[in-house]
């Protein structure tokens, strides 16, 4: 056989061995974290398979005998990252701050998002995993058009760890918190040459423990729910289709505004694409007192949260365009009836407010009302300006607010430099956009009102103060503490 001949026939084999959707061998072993994986995930190329609930997962895990070994377990978010590649975000170490111990709100983070779809160094497929690895990332999810499905960690979120599991989703490397009654992925792991895995605890409680089974998942108890009728108006008219509205309910002892977690109540249909509301058209829309699966009863107090957001974008933090409702309003108890769901319904008109400014008074004022111009803005409530000529003011547009303000006292170490780059880093500032002066402090545009707020926070042992930012935010975005104005003397 001669060598041009034998080439043709190793590429012709080499090409089969890839499109046939083959892969390396079961039990794949990485070096570098001495760690062995299932290789390819559970019916990898299966496309009518839909996926599993976490403790399906965890189960499934634990039966596999594969590559003569029997003591596969479900990975850790931590031991998941480690296959990861493409996107640094989500690599060990990188910005995404979803590991053990994470909460809800961390997936909140741009840095989670992932990267553009299916860009990932994997051959053929473009999945962001290492090039040891084989499989697909593209199985649809049954319950989400054009998602794919998520693989499950077994790390549950700390704050709410009966509903909220942790995954990566290889398509693009985006890391989060899913229900655990919704469906994801399998990649089994296990230790090489036996070593001890690590521990997975929540509360002193095994991870594992906190997940619902399939059949517990499998109800649907609408039917048997109370429920909450609203009729959303709108003050003005929209000036294009709105890309979504989103009614739920939070528990009340644990609600902010606007929240920054995943609902407590609620379901799939009260998140409405393309919603058909207008100045003139209100829409109604019918909360039920379940869980957003269907799969609990609710019993307690709830706050209810609408926004109709006017364009795509994550996470959905209502900015200047949106429309909200529910900030200040009282609670509501269910059941209704304060014993027993009864399929009692209860009705409520609402309207929703603007963020932000409208066109007609396009101008912010430092106590949050609008203005033509800043002429027209109300008076400071101080009755002097305090010193700002030791202050670097950092202002600029990110996805979230065209007008973030922030200060950086001089006396704390800060530079202009600094604030310049550190401004750009926040999650989704255009850097582009950042200014950064002095003698033009925050705190003399917004500080001197009743209504103004402010946020301080720290940076490697820098203090630093952010204005009109929502306490929710302040707290669990920035990592800082709130206060409310007038903020009338200098740092």
């Amino acid at each position: 056989m001669n060598l041009t001949l034998r080439t043709s026939i190793l590429l012709i084999l080499l090409s089969t061995w890839l499109f046939s959707g083959c892969s390396p061998p079961p039990n794949t072993c990485d070096q570098s974290t001495g760690l062995c994986w299932q290789n390819p995930q559970k019916d990898a190329h299966d496309y009518t398979d839909t996926g599993v609930v976490p403790a399906q997962a965890v189960q499934y895990c634990d039966n596999l005998t594969l590559g003569g070994h029997d003591d596969w377990r479900l990975p850790t978010i931590d031991e998941l990252r480690t296959i990861v590649d493409g996107n640094p975000n989500t690599m060990p170490g990188g910005d995404c701050q979803i590991t053990a111990g994470a909460s809800t709100s961390d997936g909140f983070n741009l840095a989670c998002l992932g990267a553009e779809h299916y860009q990932g160094p994997a051959l053929f497929t473009g999945c962001y995993w290492k090039h040891l690895f084989g499989g697909t990332c593209d199985k649809p999810d049954p319950a989400v058009v054009g998602h794919p499905l998520e693989t499950w960690a077994l790390n549950p979120a700390s704050d709410d760890p009966e509903h909220w599991v942790s995954y990566i989703t290889f398509d693009s490397a985006a890391m989060g918190f899913n229900h655990a009654c919704s469906l994801g992925e399998v990649r089994c792991v296990r230790n090489k040459n036996g070593a001890t895995p690590p521990s997975c605890e929540v509360n002193g409680q095994p991870c594992a423990s906190y997940f619902p089974s399939k059949a517990h998942c499998d109800q649907d108890l609408i039917a048997q729910a109370d429920q909450l009728e609203l009729t959303i108006h709108l003050p003005d008219q929209l000036p294009h289709q709105p890309y979504q509205l989103m009614a739920f309910l939070y528990e009340a002892e644990d609600f902010s505004f606007p929240p920054l977690g995943p609902p407590d109540g609620g379901t799939d249909y009260n998140q409405v694409i393309h919603p058909v509301i207008d100045l003139n058209q209100p829409l109604t829309v019918t909360i039920p007192a379940t869980s957003y699966y269907r799969e609990e009863l609710l019993a307690g107090h709830y706050q209810v949260f609408v926004e109709l957001q006017m364009i795509e974008k994550f996470p959905p933090i209502p900015e200047n365009g949106d429309y909200i409702w529910g900030e200040g309003e009282a609670s509501i108890s269910f059941p209704l009836n304060g014993s027993s769901h009864s399929t009692s319904s209860l009705s409520m008109d609402i309207q929703l407010e603007a963020v932000g400014c409208p066109e007609s008074s396009p101008y912010q004022c430092g106590d949050g009302s609008c203005a033509m111009d800043a002429s027209q803005c109300p008076a400071t409530e101080c009755a002097t300006i305090p010193d700002d000529s030791q202050v670097l003011s950092c202002r600029y547009v990110s996805l979230f607010n065209d007008n973030n303000c922030a200060d950086f006292p001089i006396a704390e170490g800060w530079t202009e430099s600094w604030v310049e780059s550190f401004c750009q880093s926040q999650d989704g500032a255009i850097a582009a956009s950042v200014i950064v002066s002095t003698n033009n402090s925050c705190l003399v545009e917004k500080g001197g009102y009743s209504q103004a707020a402010r946020c301080t926070a720290a940076e490697q042992g820098k203090t630093w103060f952010s204005y009109n930012v929502p306490p929710a935010i302040c707290t669990a975005v920035v990592g800082g503490t709130g206060d409310s104005g007038p903020f009338c003397s200098n740092y």
